[in-house]
């Protein structure tokens, strides 16, 4: 890494530290990787984009995932009926890059949205979607207020902003947005002869920036009941696990195998209802501290108590992991209830 990132390596240190004793990341010599549950929140990271890039736009958008981006297009302009806009979405290998939470990693990978806009209407378009952006990364944010845009850069060819993450040891690029007058480059004019030829804007995003900005924005570590508390405050749609399970301390060992099964019977039900469960084979070896401790260091908005009490009355705790409250639910209510929590944003 490079040597002028050392004030910030230290401030960031902590932060590094506890994703690599939790699998969000792992040390492979001067470089980081993603590890298992870094690539499960890397994975509800594209979901979210594609779901907000691709599939929700009033345009049509198609991702390109073969090797001539000017075939893609031509289909786009067919399928559209030479109609703008349109986008195409494609993913790029960029080993150029080294700034910033860049410089942790040895690649980069980028997901570059390209959408074809008349050129009267480019302006208003461009401005639009840096708003739309911007509140993208403010939704799935713990602190929305760190989010800034960039002044504009401009100059005959193209506009540039960024949307950049601000931390105690400075601002981290995190998006670009760019927008472009001329023709974009692997096509040519003869693909517009009597019809109007588009401006492009782009939409930049670094998968590895976007999963350590993540990391680093959900990161949080607060005093409680006299401890470090040391948390992810992943938003609930992109925590690799919605729901664990925790079982309280039995000195009956046949009640402690009981709630065992309970708790495989629940997760089921939950999973059929895709949502993604963690259920550990040590579930009640631990206190219950100790297994909330765990869990709130993965990020998993909510965890399912189950007590000798549940055997008797069918009652579970739902705790927070934001708010540490829990709540009583009866087991045949929970699946409805818990797919009610992650059903809206």
């Amino acid at each position: 890494m490079n040597s002028n990132k050392i004030k910030p390596l230290l401030e960031i240190k902590n932060v590094l530290e506890v994703c690599e004793r939790h699998g969000f990341l792992q040390k492979l010599g001067q470089y980081l990787k993603i590890a298992p549950m870094g690539s499960l929140l890397l994975h509800n990271l594209k979901n979210e984009f594609y779901r907000n890039m691709v599939i929700n736009k009033d345009y049509t958008v198609f991702p390109n995932e073969s090797n001539s981006f000017k075939k893609s297009f031509l289909y786009a302009k067919e399928t559209c009926s030479s109609q703008f806009p349109f986008g195409i979405v494609e993913k790029i290998l960029d080993k150029t890059s080294n700034d910033g939470f860049l410089g942790y990693f040895d690649n980069n990978e980028v997901i570059k949205c390209n959408v074809f806009v008349a050129p009267q209407l480019a302006t208003a378009f461009y401005h639009q979607l840096q708003r739309q952006r911007r509140m993208w990364w403010r939704i799935f944010s713990a602190s929305p207020g760190r989010y800034i845009l960039s002044d504009i850069q401009n100059n005959d060819v193209f506009q540039s902003v960024e949307i950049k993450a601000e931390y105690p040891w400075g601002l981290e690029l995190i998006e670009k947005i760019n927008l472009f007058k001329n023709l974009h480059p692997e096509l040519n004019k003869d693909l517009f002869q009597g019809s109007i030829t588009p401006c492009y804007i782009t939409s930049e995003i670094s998968l590895q920036s976007m999963l350590i900005n993540t990391l680093c924005d959900a990161y949080d570590a607060t005093l409680h009941q006299n401890t470090s508390r040391i948390m992810f405050r992943f938003h609930r749609k992109l925590a690799p696990y919605k729901i664990s399970f925790s079982i309280s301390k039995s000195q009956k060992n046949a009640s402690t195998e009981d709630l065992l099964q309970l708790a495989i019977f629940i997760s089921k039900q939950l999973r059929e209802n895709n949502i993604s469960c963690l259920l550990l084979p040590k579930a009640g070896k631990d206190s219950l501290e100790e297994q909330w401790m765990f869990y709130d260091c993965l990020g998993i908005p909510y965890n399912v108590i189950l007590t000798d009490e549940t055997l008797k009355n069918g009652i579970v705790q739902l705790r927070s992991r934001d708010t540490t409250l829990k709540e009583q639910i009866h087991v045949g209510e929970l699946p409805k209830y818990v797919e009610q929590l992650f059903k809206n944003y």
